[in-house]
């Protein structure tokens, strides 16, 4: 279940195989106990009224459970471990869509920023990445003249 947001039980426990020295002569599985992965998009989520003193110690009158498929046990949401998988980093798509163009006019000035910014935020070590890259492929072509030693005047090199 490593593609999807689980949440995890905490009532039931599911075996988890593994294999321990693998491709060596003591080659051997081992299990292990842990809480039982229950994929978030089978999950239904409730709310109801919480207990009186969690209410007081939490301020709120109602509270978020789902209940296990499995078991059937009822777990608070606020309990609840979540899972959620993320890519190993670092991590490159190679692929950037375009950045946001402002138009004239008054409609796209509002969301404008906003657009370009949350595009350069999500983009920026991709586009980092694909900088080192070509100043490596540019120094490797170049016989290792790095690309600012030709730049004439201006910036912080005379």
């Amino acid at each position: 279940m490593a593609n999807q947001e689980v949440y995890q039980c905490n009532c039931c426990t599911m075996d988890f195989t593994w294999i321990v020295n693998k491709g060596e002569e003591n080659e051997k599985e081992k299990t292990k106990q842990v809480p039982a992965e229950i994929p978030t998009n089978t999950v239904k989520i409730h709310k109801v009224i919480a207990p009186f003193i969690d209410s007081v110690l939490t301020g709120s009158t109602t509270e978020l459970v789902w209940y296990c498929p499995i078991c059937h046990a009822e777990n608070k949401i606020r309990e609840t471990k979540k899972i959620v998988p993320l890519r190993e980093r670092p991590f490159f798509l190679k692929i950037v869509p375009e950045c946001p163009v402002r138009r004239d006019g008054i409609s796209n000035r509002m969301g404008f920023d906003e657009a370009f910014t949350n595009w350069f935020h999500n983009f920026l070590e991709e586009i980092n990445w694909a900088e080192v890259c070509y100043r490596k492929e540019y120094v490797a072509q170049h016989d290792g003249e790095d690309m600012d030693t030709g730049r004439q005047g201006g910036g912080d090199n005379p």
